[in-house]
C-alpha cells in the first residue's frame, strides 16, 4: 500500500491555529461579560440618580409651600409609583430686631424693637425607607 507523506515545512505547527481561536474566544468572552457588568452596572447608577433628583426635587416643592397644616409627621410622596415618606417638622425661632431713629436732637425714648417668630420646615427622607437610596434631609 501506498503511503501519503506530508512534507510540508509547517507540519510542526498542526494544530495551533484551533488553539488560537479558542483563546481568542475564550478573551472575547471576557471582555464582553466585563463590558456587560460595566452597563448594568452604570443602569443602576443612573437609576439611583434619576430616584435622587426627583425625591430632593418633590422635597424643595413641599418646603417652599410648608406650613402648620401640610408640614405633618406622615407626609410622603410619590416616585415613580412608589410612596417615600418624608416627616416633616416645623421649627421655631423668635429674633428679636432692634432699630433706632438717627434725627437731631437725639430722641428722648428708647430705641424700638420688635419680636419676630419664624417657623423653617425640616424635611427628610425616612431611614427606614429603601428605595431612595441616599437619606435626603432639607432644612435651613
Amino acid at each position: 500500500m501506498l503511503q501519503l507523506q506530508h512534507s510540508s515545512k509547517y507540519q510542526h505547527q498542526a494544530g495551533i491555529t484551533l488553539i488560537e481561536v479558542l483563546i481568542s474566544l475564550l478573551l472575547m468572552a471576557i471582555i464582553g461579560l466585563g463590558g456587560a457588568y460595566i452597563a448594568a452596572r452604570t443602569a443602576v447608577v443612573q437609576r439611583d440618580g434619576n430616584i435622587q433628583i426627583q425625591t430632593i426635587n418633590k422635597m424643595r416643592q413641599i418646603a417652599v409651600k410648608a406650613d402648620t397644616s401640610s408640614c405633618v409627621d406622615t407626609s410622603s410622596i410619590t416616585i415613580n409609583g412608589t410612596s417615600v415618606t418624608t416627616p416633616c417638622t416645623l421649627t421655631s425661632a423668635t429674633y428679636t430686631v432692634n432699630a433706632s431713629i438717627n434725627s437731631s436732637p437725639p430722641p428722648t425714648s428708647p430705641p424700638y424693637s420688635a419680636s419676630v417668630t419664624v417657623q423653617s420646615p425640616s424635611i427628610q427622607v425616612s431611614s427606614s425607607n429603601t428605595f431612595v437610596p441616599i437619606k435626603s434631609v432639607i432644612s435651613p
